[in-house]
Parts: structure tokens; C-alpha cells; sequence
């Protein structure tokens, strides 16, 4: 927990955006094929938000 103390605010938010990115990119990918085409996107889109808002809560926590 150290660590983050030493890093900034907006280098743990470019780290969770990028982060989130990716994860959606791949779930994007990935989840159209085992679920029926639009809720496969919309199961990918949800996980993005939920990524997303659970790190930007994280961050908040670890900053304050």
C-alpha cells in the first residue's frame, strides 16, 4: 500500500483507464461468443462500467 502514496492521482487513473480498455477490448471479444450476439455486447459493456466505477472508487479510497 505504500506504493501508492509515492504515485500520483492521474497516473492511477491513466493506469485504471487503460487497464479497463483492455479488459473491455478483450471481453468484447470474447463474450459475443459464448452469449447470443447482443446481449454478449451488452453483458461487455456492463463489466466495462462496472470495471470502471470500481476503480475510480478505489482510487478515491486509496487518495483521500
Amino acid at each position: 500500500m505504500k506504493y501508492v502514496l509515492i504515485m500520483k492521482r492521474w497516473m492511477l487513473d491513466a493506469i485504471v483507464g487503460v487497464g479497463s480498455l483492455l479488459v473491455f477490448l478483450a471481453v468484447i471479444l470474447l463474450l459475443p461468443a459464448f452469449l447470443p450476439g447482443e446481449i454478449g455486447y451488452l453483458g461487455a459493456l456492463l463489466i466495462f462500467v462496472f470495471i470502471i466505477s470500481a476503480g475510480g472508487y478505489a482510487i478515491r479510497e486509496v487518495t483521500t
